[in-house]
């Protein structure tokens, strides 16, 4: 099925195909997270190096609200596609 992923097994159940292309858009999804992350980081790092010019007053003391809503859109972004595969994988066999 994916013969443009050289290393790529051939499918042969029939609840396959669904299976791989979940598995395909959460390894993208990881890579974009992963890649937004790494670069709001090295961005971080280079704007506030010591001896830099950024302003580094009017900092936030309590950042718990931030952390549970990064955490819980995180989580969201990956069980969403992952429940709806197996509620749709679950009809066809009922």
């Amino acid at each position: 099925m994916y013969h443009w992923i050289p290393f790529w097994p051939d499918t042969a159940p029939v609840n396959g195909v669904p299976v791989d292309r979940l598995y395909i858009a959460e390894l993208a999804l990881s890579g974009l997270i992963m890649v937004s992350f790494v670069s709001m980081m090295l961005r971080f790092c280079v704007r506030y190096r010591d001896g830099g010019s950024a302003s580094r007053g009017g900092r936030i003391d309590k950042t718990w609200h931030f952390e549970i809503a990064w955490t819980v859109a995180t989580l969201a972004v990956f069980l969403v596609p992952f429940l709806y595969l197996v509620i749709s994988l679950f009809l066809r066999l009922i």
